[in-house]
């Protein structure tokens, strides 16, 4: 009977337990307190607490506390390109264009292998050089962002596919310029032009129906990359 008594007890206690965890887990919610951690892992970090005040203004159309909340943001994480994103976006819609530019090319500067804020960053650019009137330069900054989405991207996907289903897989971009031109052309790199020197076969390329001669920086590249 004892024994019956303490086990019913113990379940009695445990029940008590159990319903006021539950009731202040309840009071925790209805507080509304958001958990905070400065490393971001079990709650909002600084950065990410500032730049949600900043979006809340900048929703309200309060741009100066906007701009505010995220140049506080930047504060704390100076090479996150998102704080630097956000504050152009609320720079621009102050008026302040040539403050936004600034703010985005930071972006640029520190947005690392984050895909998908470059692709952001790199269409407001894009549209911010036309809003200047700077035709030539919006042209070759949507020049940018067409690459990226149509070329970066989609190899990118190819290859992490690749990638998930056990393949090994290398990527590369290739921007080599030194090829011999005209004196009325700037040379730059284009789609495909690896090819001639990974295959060295700089006889199949002809301009105007002249033939090609590689000079030494063309020769050092084949090299470097038949060696890769």
């Amino acid at each position: 009977m004892r024994r019956l008594t303490y086990i019913a007890v113990v379940a009695l206690s445990a029940t008590f337990a159990l319903n006021a965890q539950a009731q202040k887990k309840a009071k925790d919610a209805k507080s509304g307190e958001v958990r905070k951690d400065p490393n971001g892992v079990k709650g909002i970090s600084p950065f990410w607490e500032l730049v949600k005040d900043g979006d809340n203004a900048y929703i309200a159309r309060d741009y100066d506390k906007a701009i505010s909340q995220y140049r506080s943001a930047i504060e704390k994480e100076p090479q996150n390109a998102l704080g630097h994103y956000r504050m152009g976006e609320a720079q621009l819609a102050k008026g302040e264009s040539r403050e936004a530019e600034a703010s985005w090319v930071a972006g640029l500067r520190f947005v690392g292998a984050n895909h998908a804020l470059k692709a952001k960053l790199l269409f407001v650019m894009a549209d911010l050089r036309e809003r200047q009137k700077a035709y030539d330069d919006a042209t070759d900054a949507w020049i940018a962002v067409n690459t990226d989405a149509k070329f970066v991207c989609g190899a990118r996907r190819s290859l992490v596919a690749a990638a998930e289903g056990g393949t090994d897989v290398w990527r590369y971009h290739f921007s080599y310029d030194g090829y011999t031109t005209s004196p009325a052309t700037e040379p730059a790199a284009f789609h495909g032009l690896e090819l001639v020197y990974i295959f060295g076969n700089f006889d199949s390329v002809s301009f105007g129906g002249l033939s090609y001669t590689p000079n030494a920086d063309d020769l050092e590249m084949t090299a470097t990359l038949q060696q890769a």
